[in-house]
């Protein structure tokens, strides 16, 4: 999401798995940002929130295959983030829109103290992932979009600088550095508007030498079913791991390097299964997923009416939770209607974004072509 969530279905190597599990993890997600509890959380349902790294690794793999080759060939900035922000912004602007008018309905003195301008101002501007606002605030799930427009800006300066000279290795220690960085500042890895575009630039270089790897690898090598299964059984054991432990959380962030990999080359009974087209659909519209269902989770907690419980977490700060037996049936409601206001503002609002900032790049490319053109040609 992230926003792997945001990037375009036609570019991920028309692999359905991939797209079903972006799917997946768009919705594991915002499960994990439910307000509504009837017991205590699995330790898995904790996890869930590493998810956002899985988008970021994804991210990564899918902008270096689309991206890469025609940036080193001359793609200019303005036309990257033409193509960049035509996909991300439309539906960003929208979901910021949709909050103002929540809290503009919402009583004054019930609103949370750092819904202010200048938070919202950052939000809107897509600033929210570099420490400078004071907490998560407005849309908070936006500040992985912002985290990742630092990681694209840094992914055309090293292609352009680097070119063909950008591989495995050189990803493989920029993400590294990133990582260091937050072993440095603290003991996890959970990090947002507190310099959260350091975690995404770790996850989407990884994602960068996944495709290094899946590009030099040998056609023939095609994990099957066997593989598949071990790479799920892994991810399981790391995600029921008890939070807080910042050498699983990295090993959860290559699980999901591992897992990329797999399920972009194989063809494996797993791989059958995420091609069910339920689950592509759910992948098509899981930016909208991502970025619509904090607000639909926020409007059902101030209207609902059951008691309150504060729950601490090691991985978040302390999270108010309405505690009752019917929480599986609101939250099927509620991701249920999410599902369905997506699958409206994909149509309506992603797709016209992408074929917009795709009609403008192309012609952004042939002004620049004309100009080269000599005179008189």
């Amino acid at each position: 999401m992230s926003c792997a969530f945001a990037l375009c279905r036609d570019v991920v190597m028309k692999s359905v798995q991939l797209e079903s599990m972006r799917g997946i993890a768009a919705l594991a997600v915002a499960f994990y940002h439910s307000c509504f509890i009837a017991a205590p959380r699995s330790d898995i349902v904790m996890n869930s929130v590493f998810f956002v790294d899985f988008f970021f690794v994804l991210s990564g793999f899918v902008m270096a295959l689309a991206y890469h080759a025609r940036i080193w060939q001359g793609m200019g900035l303005t036309e990257f983030l033409v193509l960049r922000l035509g996909r991300l912004f439309p539906l960003h602007a929208f979901a910021m829109l949709l909050w103002v008018v929540w809290l503009a309905l919402y009583p004054p003195e019930l609103r949370g103290l750092n819904q202010t301008w200048q938070n919202f101002l950052a939000n809107l501007l897509l600033v929210n992932a570099e420490g400078l606002t004071p907490s998560l605030a407005w849309n908070y799930p936006s500040w992985s979009i912002g985290a990742e427009m630092v990681a694209y800006l840094s992914f055309w300066g090293v292609a352009v600088a680097l070119g063909r000279r950008l591989n495995l290795w050189v990803a493989l220690a920029i993400s590294g550095l990133a990582y260091a960085v937050l072993f440095w500042a603290g003991d996890t890895v959970h990090r947002t508007f507190d310099y959260g575009a350091v975690r995404c630039v770790g996850g989407f270089y990884l994602g960068v030498a996944v495709f290094c790897l899946h590009k030099k690898a040998a056609e023939r090598l095609r994990p099957g079913t066997a593989v598949e299964c071990a790479v799920l059984a892994a991810g399981l054991a790391l995600l029921s791991h008890a939070p807080g432990d910042m050498a699983v959380e990295l090993l959860t962030i290559v699980w999901f390097g591992v897992a990329v990999f797999v399920f972009a080359r194989s063809g494996g009974a797993v791989s059958h299964l995420l091609a069910w087209q339920p689950l592509v659909f759910l992948g098509q519209i899981s930016y909208s997923v991502y970025l619509l269902h904090a607000l639909a989770y926020e409007v059902a907690f101030h209207l609902s009416q059951a008691p309150l419980l504060l729950v601490d977490s090691a991985i978040d700060t302390a999270r108010n939770y309405r505690l009752t037996p019917f929480a599986p049936l609101i939250n099927l409601a509620i991701l249920g209607g999410v599902i369905l206001c997506s699958w409206c503002s994909w149509q309506r609002i992603e797709e016209p974004g992408r074929r917009w900032s795709k009609a403008f790049a192309a012609r952004l490319r042939a002004r620049a072509t004309a100009r080269a053109l000599p005179r008189g040609i």
